[in-house]
C-alpha cells in the first residue's frame, strides 16, 4: 500500500547563486526527474499523481546579510538557467516550470541594496504610473552601480547605521565562508539589556 496520497508537488529551486555552476542547473532538473520517478512508482490507486512544479526563483541579495556585499547575477544569465531549466522539462506533462521575470529581480535587488538616492527612481515611477522602464530613463542615476557592482569589504554601506544585531565583521567572515564553501556556527545574538 502506498503512503502517497498528493496528486501535485512543488519543488522550490533558487537560481544565480554567488558559487553556482552549470553543474548545479542540471543537478535541479536530474533531481527533479529523480523525484518524479520515485513519486511515479510509489503511487497507486484511482487518483495517480498528477504533477510536480517547480518553482525557480533567482537569488537576490539582501541588506544586513552576509551576502549584501555580492552583485545580482546579471539578467541574461538568469534568462539563460530558466530557459535551460525549461526546455529540459517541457516535454513531459508531469512537470510544470514556474519563476519571476528576471527585470522584476533586478528591481528587487535594486530596492533592496540602493541608498536614499533611489528614492528618486521611485518617485519617477509613480509620477509615470508605475513604468519603471521610463522613470529609469528619466532619472540620472545608473541603477546598475547598486545591482551589478560588487562592494568593498570596508566600503560604508547605506543601512550600516542600523543595527540589526549582528556584527559587520561576522557577516563579512560568513560571506567568504560562503564563498570558499565552508561552513560556521549559527549565529549568536548579543545580550541586550
Amino acid at each position: 500500500m502506498s503512503i502517497w496520497k498528493m496528486l501535485n508537488l512543488r519543488l522550490y529551486f533558487m537560481v544565480g547563486l554567488p558559487t553556482e555552476t552549470e553543474e548545479d542547473v542540471e543537478a535541479v532538473i536530474a533531481l527533479a526527474k529523480k523525484v518524479k520517478h520515485h513519486v511515479a512508482r510509489s503511487t497507486t490507486g484511482r487518483k495517480k499523481f498528477r504533477r510536480i512544479t517547480l518553482s525557480v526563483n533567482q537569488f537576490i541579495p539582501k541588506a544586513a546579510t552576509p551576502f549584501q556585499w555580492h552583485p545580482l547575477e546579471e539578467v541574461n544569465s538568469v534568462r539563460k538557467k530558466l530557459r535551460r531549466l525549461t526546455t529540459a522539462l517541457r516535454e513531459d506533462p508531469a512537470f510544470r516550470v514556474i519563476h519571476d521575470m528576471p527585470k522584476w529581480n533586478y528591481i528587487q535587488a535594486l530596492l533592496s541594496l540602493g541608498d536614499r538616492r533611489v528614492g528618486r527612481i521611485l518617485l519617477a515611477v509613480h509620477e509615470r504610473q508605475g513604468n519603471w522602464s521610463q522613470a529609469l530613463k528619466a532619472v540620472n542615476i545608473n541603477p546598475d552601480f547598486y545591482v551589478y557592482r560588487p562592494k568593498e569589504a570596508d566600503e560604508i554601506l547605506p543601512w550600516d547605521f542600523i543595527d540589526h544585531g549582528t556584527d559587520k565583521a561576522f557577516l563579512r567572515d560568513e560571506y567568504e565562508r560562503a564563498l570558499a564553501g565552508s561552513s560556521s556556527e549559527p549565529a549568536r545574538q548579543p545580550d541586550r539589556a
